[in-house]
């Protein structure tokens, strides 16, 4: 199973579904129906697995203003990004992600006229308080979740759970 990473522990990850912004891969690209495990800190000290998800929609998309460009001059028509697209992937607007693609990815070859994918992903099981998550994270990543996670699988540690039934028969 591949790993989808995230630096950091945005309010859409506690949605059933869920999208994010991904240049094609060069071993093998990402696929519909692929499941893939979802990371926080995917290269860090931090390194914390919040569950897997399934990617359910992969669409084309460009940050250029006239679309990826195939040859010099040349475009191919892919749709630019929308604001609308933007704020629902966790930025203020469209030049906000601009500017974060840009600090990014300005060295690249990638920046901005080759063609990236917006993927859908939707939760299989959100994982919380497993061995895999550090401390710090696991708690952000419970009060992230709060009560939007309903209908999805958890895992929780049997020592955690337990103390969770220690603390409640005490009340």
């Amino acid at each position: 199973m591949r790993v989808l990473g995230f630096s950091t522990l945005y309010p859409k990850l506690a949605q059933p579904t869920f999208t994010t912004f991904r240049y094609p891969r060069r071993d093998e690209d990402w696929a519909v129906g692929e499941q893939v495990q979802i990371v926080f800190d995917k290269r860090g000290p931090n390194r914390s697995v919040l569950g897997i998800a399934e990617i359910i929609k992969k669409e084309p998309r460009c940050m250029a203003k006239r679309g990826c460009q195939v040859a010099k001059g040349d475009h191919c028509g892919t749709k630019k990004v929308t604001t609308a697209e933007a704020m629902a992937d966790g930025f203020k607007d469209y030049f906000n992600m601009w500017e974060w693609f840009y600090d990014t990815y300005r060295y690249s070859d990638h920046w901005p006229n080759y063609h990236m994918h917006r993927i859908h992903l939707a939760w299989q099981q959100m994982w919380l308080y497993v061995p895999e998550q550090k401390d710090g994270v696991a708690k952000r990543w419970a009060a992230l979740l709060g009560k939007g996670a309903s209908g999805t699988q958890f895992l929780i540690r049997k020592d955690v759970l337990e103390t969770i039934h220690n603390e409640a028969a005490k009340v």
